[in-house]
């Protein structure tokens, strides 16, 4: 990845089709990075508490992104307001 044409750098994504994601994989995924490349970042559905501990050790360039903060951010950055309605409305 080059950034502003002067910065070049090794990025790795991952985005598995799982339900969770655990400790375990992030293990797996930073193992795999090691030597590769300088930054990675993970996207899965969910995301649980003790994998974000697992990213955030010292020395980690993996970041972790979860479907609803990903959907959210997007729906920000694009200006899109997401309305909710109840049974049976129709939204008109």
């Amino acid at each position: 990845m080059r950034v502003g044409g002067l910065l070049s750098f090794q990025f790795i994504f991952q985005c598995k089709r799982i339900e969770t994601l655990y400790s375990v994989a992030v293990r797996d995924f930073r193992g795999a990075m090691v030597g590769r490349a300088d930054k990675a970042a993970n996207h899965n559905r969910c995301v649980l508490r003790d994998a974000r501990a697992e990213a955030a050790r010292r020395g980690s360039t993996l970041d972790l992104v979860d479907g609803e903060t990903r959907s959210e951010t997007e729906r920000s950055r694009l200006g899109v307001h997401v309305a909710q309605h109840g049974r049976g409305d129709n939204g008109g």
